[in-house]
């Protein structure tokens, strides 16, 4: 074994050790996030009846529960979005679940049994550029 190679196999692992350690430094510092903006109640929150919009900057939710059956819950939204989670809360916190697309601003979620009228849903909604929360009552009262 030559001299080079010695030294090839003792320097290897530190040149392996010091790209990984920068290729984390430079990869977190390059991902800024998405931004969180807030969805605000817009006027009468009924969803059991004409429905409750949330408006965002650039986003505006419409929020409905299906008449004809109490357990689905329909959003449309303004513009196309990566996905949306809902929680209901009445309570005690449920798991978040995902809705599933109809067609690009058409979202839908069957649950399992009805949605009580005096529970608490929180909503986010992602679109390319940021994330979108809000929170509102079945009740009516915020």
């Amino acid at each position: 074994m030559n001299r080079h190679l010695k030294l090839a196999i003792m320097v290897a692992p530190f040149l392996a050790l010091g790209g990984f350690i920068a290729a984390s430094y430079f990869a977190a510092d390059n991902d800024p996030g998405k931004p969180a903006l807030p969805l605000s109640v817009e006027g009468d929150c009924l969803p059991h009846g004409e429905g409750c919009t949330l408006k965002g900057i650039r986003l505006v939710l419409r929020l409905r529960v299906d008449p004809t059956d109490t357990r689905a819950f329909t959003v449309s939204a303004s513009r196309p979005l990566e996905g949306i989670t809902l929680q209901i809360v009445d309570g005690e916190r449920q798991p978040p679940q995902q809705l599933h697309q109809v067609d690009a601003l058409h979202w839908r979620l069957e649950f399992h049994e009805s949605i009580p009228s005096s529970a608490r849903i929180r909503i986010a909604a992602g679109t390319r550029n940021a994330v979108y929360f809000g929170e509102i009552s079945l009740g009516g009262s915020q």
